[in-house]
């Protein structure tokens, strides 16, 4: 389990960097609603990959426990 939520972390922050990239490439010809998604897309992975790292790290603590 624990290797699968490490690829999930490498997966959503290489789509996190294809957003960004995309963000900035296309930054000229995006609308203020389109910067509005994309900025709020780049939020949700930066949630989803602390809370991924969180639970690995209350993993890593509790098998330290037992």
């Amino acid at each position: 389990m624990e290797k699968l939520i490490e690829d999930l972390i490498i997966r959503l922050t290489e789509s996190k960097s294809e957003v960004l990239k995309k963000f900035e490439n296309e930054s000229s010809v995006i609308n203020e609603k389109m910067t509005l998604i994309l900025a709020g897309k780049l939020a949700a992975y930066d949630q989803c990959i602390l809370e991924l790292k969180r639970i690995l790290k209350y993993f890593h603590e509790c098998a330290l426990k037992h």
